[in-house]
């Protein structure tokens, strides 16, 4: 495990003892070496748990979000719950703030009131079945954005010597993944892409091949701190991404994002720097 990783995780853990906050048990029926990240909940209230000490200021669970929270959503670490946490105070209903238009206005992309916002996206009419969720989307009639969230994951996801139903990955590879990769403009040296190379960059190129003309983007948003997934994005862009699509690739680091935040308590519980932490 890296530096941030460590270094994240650590805080996490004395912001819940500073919160008081009801930590403990077992991940994945072991106990935690970060057990205090960790939120312990009957099962049965285990949504009402994640609002009242996952969640940050007044935002609620929405019933549509609910039914998608990941089994770990209950670790204070949840990238899927920074991403609730972060954008839900962007939007109005289903539809986005002007704070969160100015937001992707900021980075070139223009969306209008009338875009629709929706967190764990997989409603596609091209190529519905390939079974990426996006943890947030966003869509109007002229653009639409993918986005995806990390945050202490070790790193981007592959798939080799991790899956035991490889031989469904190949078929899919064969069937699905190569139409897509033909489909998607920002894609380059297309015809030497292998089944390896596409395993190798498993979650990176499955994130960007909705990305089939210049109205689309995918944005990934992980820490600059988190150097093992800066290394892996930088290889992947330089040996793979179109140039003339790199702006439909947007990168954002979440250090950027919290600049001048320091009172804020997403900054507080994500990203607040202790004095022990090194860098």
């Amino acid at each position: 495990m890296n530096n941030y990783i460590i270094n994240r995780k650590k805080h996490l853990c004395k912001y819940a003892e500073d919160n008081k906050l009801p930590v403990g048990g077992t991940f994945n029926g072991k106990e935690s070496g970060w057990k205090g990240q960790i939120l312990t909940y009957e099962k049965k209230f285990r949504k009402k748990a994640i609002e009242k000490y996952n969640l940050i200021g007044n935002i609620k669970l929405d019933a549509e979000f609910s039914n998608k929270l990941h089994p770990c959503a209950h670790h204070l670490s949840s990238s899927q719950i920074l991403c609730y946490n972060y954008f839900k105070t962007m939007m109005k209903g289903k539809h986005p703030t002007s704070e969160l238009i100015k937001f992707f206005s900021e980075r070139g992309v223009k969306i209008t009131q009338q875009a629709v916002c929706e967190f764990e996206y997989g409603g596609y009419k091209l190529f519905p079945k390939e079974g990426t969720v996006y943890d947030f989307h966003i869509q109007d009639e002229k653009t639409e954005l993918f986005i995806e969230v990390k945050y202490c994951e070790s790193a981007f996801g592959k798939l080799y010597g991790k899956s035991k139903n490889e031989d469904t990955y190949r078929k899919k590879f064969d069937e699905v993944y190569k139409k897509m990769i033909d489909n998607c403009s920002c894609i380059r040296n297309k015809d030497v892409i292998s089944e390896k190379d596409f395993f190798n960059n498993y979650q990176l190129f499955r994130n960007i091949l909705r990305v089939t003309d210049d109205s689309k983007y995918t944005v990934f948003i992980f820490p600059r701190g988190h150097r093992k997934l800066c290394h892996e994005y930088t290889q992947f862009k330089n040996r793979y991404i179109e140039k003339h699509y790199v702006n439909n690739i947007i990168v954002i680091h979440w250090e950027e994002l919290m600049e001048g935040k320091e009172r804020a308590d997403l900054y507080n519980k994500y990203f607040k720097k202790d004095l022990d932490e090194e860098e």
